[in-house]
């Protein structure tokens, strides 16, 4: 019995797809960072970074420490709301360098922008569901214009994310 690959196809533009949807998904979280943090610009940075990788830009390793300065910024938070904010930045930012490998850990490479988003969102109003739930509701309305991202078991089934995916803080 033939064994399945654990490898897919991924071309640069299925990246930058995925890039333009992490930043989208991010972005909604960055002012919960920027309440607690206003003078630290590292997550704007990464999430500006990987737009610029998005709209065509090369994926260069300025891309790489970007999404590094993002998780040491989330490190640095203090703030459980802003820590998941900027880890939503930071991987939204290395969703640029995703290997084309089905596995749980490129999962959560590509759905780490819309949980941390959610969390920190819903973390910000008091540890309201209603909160987080709407924020993967939009993340998973864009995500399967990425068609891509359904081949990762468990990350996106008919048009909606299967579960809200929660990551430790």
């Amino acid at each position: 019995m033939a064994r399945e690959s654990k490898y897919f196809p991924l071309s640069l533009e299925s990246l930058r797809a995925v890039g333009s949807w992490a930043a989208d998904c991010a972005e909604r979280a960055l002012s919960v960072y920027e309440a607690q943090a206003d003078s630290d610009s590292r997550p704007r940075a990464a999430i500006e970074g990987i737009r610029v990788f998005a709209s065509g830009g090369k994926r260069t390793a300025r891309l790489r420490t970007l999404a590094l300065s993002a998780h040491s910024a989330a490190r640095e938070a203090g703030n459980p709301a802003a820590t998941a904010a900027a880890r939503a930045a930071g991987h939204a930012a290395a969703s640029a360098y995703t290997h084309p490998l089905a596995d749980v850990h490129q999962t959560k490479h590509i759905v780490g922008p819309a949980a941390y988003a959610a969390l920190a969102l819903e973390l910000d109003h008091g540890g309201d569901p209603n909160i987080g739930e709407g924020s993967t509701r939009f993340a998973s309305t864009r995500c399967c214009r990425v068609c891509w991202i359904r081949r990762f078991e468990g990350s996106c089934r008919n048009g909606t994310l299967s579960q809200s995916p929660r990551f430790a803080v």
